[in-house]
């Protein structure tokens, strides 16, 4: 029988390199195109309506970029990791709780563990909750509404107050974030390799 109509689950390792390849290349189609799944999840969960959240969906897997799944790369679960964090991100904004702050942070471990680069998404975490605090804030200055709004935060968001805390005392300690990744030494500001004139 063909592993091409074997079963996805039932795929495993041949010790073969082409079956192994060729097994390899259907786990990635499926793992890609399961980032329709937090797609509709999240388009469900902003729109209320089932019909975007198909739209949106299938539109997620109808891309150029899912010709990585024939490749070997990291793209292919870093696609899903992202959608799945973004999706965790949104719903600690939108119900804080000490369960869903927890699973934000276990959405962004994902994601960077997926795909290294998507360790920016952590910024993009204290950014919507103080965006999002800000817009519900009354009347007032900007520098006061923004204190309260980061006071409240803090005061609703425990969990990822103290993740952030301890984020800052490692920077402080070793000087930069980056250091946690492979690519930090990527990330250098000077562009112009060392002895060049």
């Amino acid at each position: 029988r063909s592993s091409w109509s074997t079963p996805v689950w039932t795929l495993g390792v041949s010790g073969g390199v082409p079956g192994d390849l060729r097994n390899a290349h259907i786990f990635n189609a499926w793992l890609m195109s399961s980032a329709a799944i937090p797609a509709f999840i999240l388009a469900r969960r902003v729109t209320g309506r089932r019909w975007p959240a198909y739209v949106l969906a299938a539109l997620t897997v109808c891309v150029p970029w899912i010709i990585y799944t024939t490749t070997l790369l990291t793209e292919v679960a870093g696609y899903p990791a992202f959608l799945w964090a973004f999706l965790g991100l949104q719903n600690a904004v939108a119900k804080p709780s000490r369960r869903n702050d927890a699973l934000a942070l276990l959405g962004l471990a994902l994601a960077f563990f997926a795909r290294t680069q998507l360790a920016l998404m952590v910024l993009a975490l204290p950014a919507a909750l103080i965006a999002f605090e800000l817009t519900a804030s009354g009347s007032g200055s900007l520098p006061r509404r923004f204190g309260a709004s980061l006071l409240r935060a803090v005061r609703v968001h425990v969990v990822l107050a103290c993740f952030y805390a301890a984020l800052a005392a490692y920077a402080l300690v070793h000087g930069r974030l980056f250091a946690l990744s492979h690519y930090g030494s990527q990330a250098s500001i000077n562009t112009i390799p060392p002895g060049t004139d």
